[in-house]
């Protein structure tokens, strides 16, 4: 009797563990093996656009109503990146934010207005929770984004 509820406990453990450590499969395989840094793709954009990356970082926020998009930490201060699939065929776990994500996927930009980009900076600082200089967005930002291709998200690194 007591070998039965040793073996019983041992499974609930097992069990309970893998539910904690839960990875969530997004999408297509992750092919590409080494990741690109967030800096290098926003400091040379051209060499990255329409080309297939794979990124790593944790999520930082995301959308909280159908999980459409989320937002990546680079690897430098105030620096993100968004993962939005162009088709919303992607959809990322609505407990995104604090966890880890690995994305392959195509790079692309979007360019926003004055107005929409200093609205989109406001947003990185109450994110960030540090000052952005309003006047990058006068005459209007261009964002890179990925458009993921897959996608594996984790509790932790």
């Amino acid at each position: 009797m007591q070998k039965r509820i040793i073996l019983l406990l041992i499974i609930v453990l097992i069990f309970t563990f893998n539910l904690l450590s839960k990875e969530v499969r997004l999408g297509d395989k992750i092919k590409i093996e080494k990741a690109t840094k967030v800096s290098q793709i926003l400091a040379n954009p051209a060499e990255f656009l329409d080309k297939i990356v794979r990124i790593e970082g944790y999520i930082l926020d995301g959308c909280m109503h159908h999980g459409a998009w989320i937002a990546i930490a680079g690897d430098k201060d105030f620096q993100t990146i968004m993962v939005q699939h162009k088709e919303g065929k992607l959809i990322f776990p609505l407990d995104h934010r604090g966890k880890y994500c690995i994305a392959e996927g195509t790079v692309y930009s979007v360019q926003l207005t004055e107005e929409q980009a200093l609205k989109w900076l406001k947003h990185l600082e109450e994110i960030h929770q540090q000052k952005i200089d309003m006047a990058r967005a006068k005459g209007g930002m261009t964002l890179y984004q990925i458009s993921p291709i897959g996608a594996i998200v984790t509790d932790s690194k």
